[in-house]
């Protein structure tokens, strides 16, 4: 963000004022879900920090495949995005590059026209409050959440798969501990209760 912001001002500084930027996701390891996870909470803050600048989402960089465009699509216009960048062929399994994330023009028609496009303020003024912004921040962060907890537990499956190929305990203690206690110090350092992290870890990230 802070780079962001510096670039900005240099551009300004240089005399460029129509920029844009585009949001197409960010590399991570573990992902099992998108080519590029989104992130949005990345370019929520960038958003708002340089709300003057436009922002177009790249469902299909972040998707890398076609069935998940709708729904990416979808969620940036619901965050106000400024528009979207959608890859489309006319033969896209003949595709010379990323044949699996482009659609046909008349799938890239339908989809545009199944998008909704919602308002942004309420047309009644008095419902635009601060609650309903900070719930709208909560669903995102709820869905990145999500997100991060499928791409863990697919990991974990096949750690789990690993331990019965090779005759090894599901339950290793030793690890167990070094990670829930990498979990408290972290979770203490922003404020999370310390007798609350274990019970929620526990359920969902035993294969370690």
């Amino acid at each position: 963000m802070h780079f962001g912001l510096v670039a900005w001002k240099d551009c300004k500084n240089a005399g460029l004022t129509k920029l844009g930027a585009i949001h197409r996701g960010f590399s991570f390891s573990g992902e099992k879900i998108y080519r590029n996870r989104p992130q949005w909470q990345i370019a929520i803050d960038f958003k708002t920090a340089m709300p003057e600048i436009m922002m177009i989402n790249d469902p299909s960089h972040i998707c890398g495949k076609r069935d998940l465009l709708q729904k990416v699509a979808q969620k940036a216009m619901d965050l106000n995005f400024d528009g979207l960048m959608i890859e489309s062929h006319i033969s896209p399994d003949t595709a010379w590059s990323d044949a699996a994330q482009q659609i046909t023009p008349e799938v890239y028609g339908q989809m545009i026209n199944d998008i909704v496009i919602r308002e942004y303020d309420p047309k009644d003024i008095k419902e635009k409050t601060k609650l309903d912004r900070l719930r709208k921040e909560i669903d995102m962060i709820d869905d990145e959440i999500m997100n991060i907890l499928a791409s863990r537990m697919k990991i974990a499956r096949e750690i789990g798969a690993y331990k019965k190929d090779n005759n090894m305990t599901i339950l290793q203690s030793e690890r167990w501990k070094e990670v829930l206690q990498k979990f408290v110090e972290r979770g203490s350092q922003n404020g999370l209760e310390k007798n609350l992290l274990p019970k929620s870890l526990s359920r969902f990230m035993m294969k370690v």
